[in-house]
């Protein structure tokens, strides 16, 4: 125990050991998910973006960079980042490194705000190391290269704190500047950013609460975030003709957002509802949705993401995960038809939102005894980032409407799980016992995340992470079989569900930035050089690159024999249920 204490000690003497510890920390994070790739937005969003840079003139590039979204987001630090960032090294994996160095960066601004306000170095150690270990809440930003947004955000926000905190003591003008950038950095970067101002604004309250701040100190830093938010809503205004765009989406409520989850199940090649009769059932087309970014927001979608973001504060996604394996592999072992996969997946789906809203309900009814164990394991100086961490739930619960881009909730989630075990270890051997327990389970459930690869914690659209890099090398396995830029390629493939999906968008946003020489060249390249970069990621709806579905090699010949003309210049490639990619060969006098 002493040479513990002695390590601990000797760890958080210095800024540097624990940059260097943190990275330690890290280092299995950065190993498991290295070979991870682009997957899915990553190639429009990173790769095509990057291309269109590349065939810019600098007046359109400057131009990109203010381009809103066409899903109301104004993010031109986003742009600016991934155009640094590309122009360096344009590899998903330096990408990927520079994301997790960011996480790293939170995390060491982590012990920095907690040294600072908290005079404790192995409570801001260990706090630290909580969040680097946040797997759950933090993975899907850390995983996806083009969520790397709110990582981003994260250290940027918490850097900003950081100097309001030191304005409050020291009152260097300078520093309000500091605030200032940070802040307007955060905010231009990606929606989380808004959680900024309202972190802030609770540590300007408590400060005026405990009269340790002047009003006039106050007021300028409340000037300064406003100043920022101000310049946020007139770049919105200027430029998409509203302030505040994506607000006023994401406000709006059920009838758009359930005709849309709708349209999207009856596009499910699973969905049967008109055969068994359930169509228009609302609520079985909504039991998957609850957890998604378009899920209306009723009572028991709220209640779900309660329960659901309780869990991954603690890591235990990976035990939902393991039974969401389980019936995988029953439904493909006993279950024939499509129909009977369908209606058990209803089932399950039923009795999963049943499990979150008992987990929810739990929660919220325990929130009022949690506070009071917490309030009197804590230190007061902690109480702030206690108040921080409710009103960051209420956000990304009831206004955010999604829980996959809470990375920021971490942070204070893990300062008062370390304040608590940190003060019961201080407290007797019985109290010491319990505190021993918590830090334990958080480290063993850590662990097990990271032994087994993450696997289990990351489900994307259509596949685990476990299969991005999977994706990725298919990918590009398909493209280097091509051998050039091509705007008219048709693949061929064996639909596996829930595992490989191969999207044109993506096969063709790769082809242009694997030959993009060819593409700068090409006429189209001339037309979108000064076109917005909007209308340039939807380049690959323009082209024809398309994917098939066919049982075997054969099938996917009889389909060129039957749908393509004689001279029409198209590459087909094939490729097998064991992903290996071939470029198709037959006799062309067979084509009509």
């Amino acid at each position: 125990m002493l040479y513990l204490n002695a390590t601990v000690e000797l760890i958080a003497s210095r800024k540097r050991t624990v940059f260097i510890f943190l990275l330690l920390v890290n280092l299995p994070l950065i190993i498991f998910t290295w070979n991870t790739g682009n997957y899915s937005d990553d190639y429009q969003f990173l790769n095509l973006y990057f291309t269109k840079q590349s065939i810019s003139p600098l007046s359109r590039v400057l131009l990109d960079l203010l381009e809103p979204k066409t899903d109301g987001h104004f993010t031109p630090v986003y742009y600016l980042f991934n155009t640094l960032i590309y122009k360096v090294y344009p590899s998903p994996q330096f990408f990927h490194f520079i994301v997790v160095l960011c996480h790293i960066g939170t995390a060491w601004m982590v012990f920095l705000i907690i040294t600072y306000t908290h005079k404790n170095r192995y409570l801001a150690l260990l706090s630290g190391v909580l969040f680097s270990l946040s797997y759950c809440v933090c993975f899907k930003a850390l995983a996806w290269n083009c969520f790397h947004g709110h990582v981003t955000n994260t250290f940027t926000g918490l850097v900003a704190l950081y100097y309001v905190l030191q304005y409050f003591e020291r009152k260097r003008q300078i520093h309000l500047l500091y605030i200032f950038l940070f802040v307007l950095l955060t905010l231009l970067n990606y929606e989380s950013g808004f959680t900024i101002p309202v972190i802030i604004g609770i540590f300007v309250l408590f400060e005026l609460l405990k009269r340790r701040a002047n009003l006039q100190t106050i007021l300028s830093v409340i000037v300064i975030m406003m100043m920022a938010i101000g310049i946020y809503g007139l770049g919105t205004y200027c430029f998409m003709g509203r302030a505040f765009p994506i607000f006023l989406d994401r406000a709006q409520n059920t009838d758009k957002l359930t005709e849309k989850l709708i349209n999207l199940r009856e596009q499910d090649p699973d969905y049967v509802g008109q055969e068994t009769g359930d169509s228009n059932d609302k609520e079985a087309l909504l039991i998957n949705e609850t957890r998604s970014t378009y899920a209306p927001r009723t009572l028991s979608v709220l209640v779900v993401r309660t329960g659901e973001l309780m869990m991954r504060l603690v890591n235990l996604s990976i035990v939902e995960s393991k039974f969401r394996t389980y019936f995988k592999s029953y439904m493909q072992d006993n279950l024939t038809t499509v129909q009977e996969r369908w209606l058990f997946k209803q089932k399950i789906k039923r009795i999963a939102k049943y499990v979150f809203v008992v987990i929810g309900v739990g929660a919220l009814v325990a929130v009022p005894f949690l506070i009071y164990f917490i309030m009197g394991n804590i230190r007061s100086e902690t109480y702030p980032y206690l108040c921080v961490f409710l009103a960051l739930f209420i956000a990304f619960v009831f206004v955010f409407n999604r829980i996959d881009i809470a990375n920021s909730i971490a942070i204070f989630s893990s300062i008062f799980f370390a304040d608590v075990i940190v003060r019961l270890v201080g407290r007797g051997e019985y109290f010491k016992k319990i505190g021993l327990m918590l830090l334990s389970f958080l480290l063993f459930m850590a662990s097990v995340n990271m032994l087994n690869g993450f696997d289990d914690i990351y489900q994307a659209t259509l596949a685990p992470k476990k299969n991005l890099r999977l994706h990725h090398r298919l990918y590009q396995d398909i493209n280097r079989a091509i051998g050039h830029y091509t705007d008219n390629a048709i693949v061929f493939h064996p639909f596996i569900k829930n595992q490989y999906w191969i999207w044109g968008g993506d096969l063709a946003s790769l082809n242009i930035r694997m030959f993009q020489e060819d593409f700068m060249k090409t006429e189209l390249a001339k037309t979108y050089s000064r076109r917005s970069v909007n209308d340039f990621c939807g380049v690959t709806k323009i082209q024809s690159i398309k994917t098939v579905t066919v049982n075997t090699e054969s099938d996917a010949i009889k389909y060129v024999v039957s749908n393509v003309k004689m001279g029409e210049k198209v590459d087909y490639i094939y490729v097998d249920k064991c992903l290996n990619v071939e470029k198709l060969q037959f006799d062309t006098k067979l084509l009509r």
